[in-house]
């Protein structure tokens, strides 16, 4: 029976949210699954909850450490286990954790340390976008040193008007967001976006733009095989689909799956979500967020998620049950995609100077 290790939690502010994923999935693993779960407190420690977990931090923090053998952290896992991170924000979606899992050579479901990393960081993935001729909003960033030398004073802000929305360079679920209709309100919105990152964004908004979402499965080595959803709406109920609006609120947002839009706008969804999949080098699952200006039905770019949230109201699970996947053929995929990229990278030659002198 194979063994599917569930790790989540994490140093994160988006900890709770990696919590509701993870029990989502948990509950939707098929039986054919041996499976264990593994959380990532905050203070960064790993504790093996086993096949019984409790959700709540509290209990699940009484669970002793585990302890990685120098060198071998590979230990922890059983050796065919394949592994399942479901964390959100930094420390695990960004790079940081697919790197280690590299580094033990697991086959673990997600895309790359590459992939991860780019889609992460706003900046760069909307400078990659443009590179490729996908419409991104006009932004500038603002690091949070220049803000203290430099001030409202700085040239940057020439020919930004209100409404502004200021975001964190490198945070999901919308946290440490503000939208700001005038500049006075500036320096109130990148106090709330230091608290969280060193680099903020400030973003031209549209006027009442639409909020529109793709879902993504495959690999990027497989382009002709993708699975795309049909886009899916956000309808917030609040001024903007915030963390409060997105997890906090029960009716803080309506999703429309499929979106109400011209049969044209569908497929540009489709195809710039596909490009956005294959630029980056994605593997697994992801969502690509996008904002629709409501006159001049133009699509932009707004974000890439490698780690899509799994919660029972969440976008992605639900885009790809609609394109024909439950939740639970849904996980076997991702699983499968896994394996298969191990088995790919398990197949290089690992030694240049064996092959050729040895």
């Amino acid at each position: 029976m194979m063994k599917v290790s569930l790790i989540f939690g994490g140093r994160s502010v988006e900890h709770e949210i990696s919590i509701r994923s993870a029990q989502s999935i948990w509950k939707n693993l098929a039986s054919k699954y041996s499976k264990e779960a593994v959380y990532i407190a905050k203070d960064g420690s790993w504790r093996r909850l086993g096949s019984r977990p409790s959700w709540k931090p509290s209990e699940m923090s009484r669970h002793p450490a585990l302890k990685f053998p120098a060198g071998r952290p590979s230990e922890v896992f059983a050796k065919d286990a394949v592994l399942f991170p479901i964390l959100h924000g930094s420390h695990g979606e960004d790079g940081t954790l697919q790197g280690m899992l590299e580094m033990m050579d697991a086959a673990y479901v997600g895309t790359g340390v590459l992939a991860s990393a780019l889609a992460m960081n706003k900046l760069v993935a909307k400078q990659l976008a443009r590179h490729h001729g996908i419409r991104v909003l006009d932004s500038v960033a603002v690091r949070k040193e220049e803000w203290k030398s430099l001030g409202l004073a700085t040239e940057k802000f020439d020919g930004f008007v209100p409404p502004l929305f200021v975001k964190p360079g490198n945070l999901g679920s919308s946290v440490g967001i503000s939208k700001i209709k005038k500049m006075a309100q500036m320096d109130k919105a990148l106090d709330i976006v230091f608290q969280y990152d060193d680099l903020a964004l400030v973003e031209r908004g549209l006027d009442k733009a639409r909020e529109l979402e793709v879902a993504i499965l495959g690999s990027y080595q497989s382009p002709g095989e993708l699975v795309v959803s049909m886009p899916g709406e956000v309808i917030p109920n609040h001024e903007f689909y915030s963390y409060e609006a997105k997890y906090l609120d029960p009716k803080g947002a309506d999703l429309k799956i499929p979106a109400e839009v011209p049969h044209y706008l569908a497929l540009e969804a489709r195809k710039i979500a596909a490009q956005i999949f294959v630029a980056f080098q994605m593997e697994g699952m992801c969502r690509v967020d996008f904002l629709l200006e409501r006159t001049s039905r133009r699509l932009y770019f707004n974000e890439a998620n490698t780690a899509p949230g799994f919660t029972s109201i969440s976008m992605y699970p639900k885009l790809m049950e609609a394109s024909g996947l439950s939740f639970a053929a849904l996980l076997d995929c991702l699983i499968e995609i896994a394996l298969r990229r191990r088995k790919r990278l398990g197949a290089r030659t690992v030694s240049y100077f064996a092959k050729h002198h040895g």
